[in-house]
């Protein structure tokens, strides 16, 4: 048992105090022997009851060891909170997850074992909460390893290899408000720019909850590509690694922008050249899978043109204001 090494997982929140029970209590339960690993729990100033609950699970809980911290800083957003998390952290490897998770039983055992020399990152696979609604406007975050998106819902670092790269950069919180919501995407290309490698653990297994939207939500949720021109002004190997032909945020953006030019083509030249829509309208298609009727399917079409074009504005405002084009 001396062998493990020891854990430190650190779980940022802010309300959600029944959520936040639930990852508690999926920590409390891991298999990873109880006197090698810590839960640090750093609160952004909850109103629900949340911090109360955990002050309380602190002081009665001789089960494990847990621990509790009030993010004083000015910036109460998680990146601050985790900074704090490492600060505070004993562990040879610094666990991350999140409020709206619940991490398997064998997440922290399995997430561990997969550290071999070299490796300074290892990623866990995320998928959906069992159950938990899907509506059509809705949030759903699955991560399997195709890419490394560095996400803080299930990741693991060597504590050293945070300390040497400085945690999460400030430039990504600024004024008490989140300023782009990528410094994990950051945090991971700086370790990786040091030439530690990263690893996938697929049995490290995080269930993260569905956030049904409003249609207001959805069609505002674009506004956090706003990052990617300044990730891949900061770090070109994320442009090639990440985005599609280089320049286009996915393939279904390059479609858009294809669209976007056969407009003014077909305003300039001839009509016809409206067709350079098709390839984005079978895109869209496409997403939607073959369930829907054919009026839903029109329906999400136009909602889905409509969010399309709020994209490409968030896009091109970021690729203007850091002068690095993401499309």
């Amino acid at each position: 048992r001396m062998s493990l090494p020891f854990i430190s997982v650190v779980v940022p929140i802010y309300n959600r105090n029944n959520w936040v029970q639930e990852v508690i209590g999926c920590l409390e339960r891991q298999t990873y022997p109880k006197d090698r690993y810590e839960v640090i729990v750093v609160d952004n100033g909850s109103k629900d009851g949340a911090w109360e609950w955990v002050q309380q699970k602190v002081a009665s809980s001789s089960l494990f060891a847990i621990s509790c911290y009030r993010n004083d800083a000015p910036e109460k957003v998680p990146a601050a909170s985790r900074n704090l998390g490492i600060k505070k952290a004993k562990g040879e490897i610094v666990a991350f997850t999140d409020s709206d998770c619940q991490p398997a039983p064998d997440w922290l055992l399995e997430g561990s074992a997969v550290f071999t020399e070299g490796v300074g990152i290892v990623e866990g696979k995320t998928i959906p909460v069992p159950d938990d609604p899907a509506p059509p406007l809705c949030r759903i975050k699955i991560i399997d390893g195709t890419r490394s998106y560095f996400d803080t819902a299930n990741i693991f670092y060597l504590k050293s290899v945070l300390l040497e790269v400085g945690g999460f950069a400030r430039d990504f919180y600024l004024n008490g408000y989140p300023r782009f919501y990528g410094e994990d995407l950051d945090l991971g290309y700086r370790v990786k720019g040091k030439g530690y490698r990263v690893a996938f653990a697929e049995k490290a297994v995080v269930m993260h909850h569905n956030h049904p939207q409003t249609v207001w939500q959805w069609l505002k949720e674009p506004k956090l590509v706003f990052i990617c021109p300044y990730i891949a002004a900061k770090h070109p190997s994320a442009r090639r690694e990440l985005l599609f032909a280089n320049y286009f945020l996915s393939a279904s953006t390059a479609a858009f922008d294809l669209g976007a030019v056969a407009t003014v083509l077909a305003v300039l030249v001839h009509p016809l050249f409206l067709l350079g829509w098709l390839p984005f309208v079978l895109a869209k298609l496409r997403e939607q899978g073959a369930g829907a009727s054919l009026p839903g399917r029109l329906v999400r079409l136009a909602g889905g043109t409509v969010r399309s074009f709020v994209t490409f504005g968030v896009l091109l405002a970021a690729s203007v204001r850091y002068r690095s084009v993401v499309i």
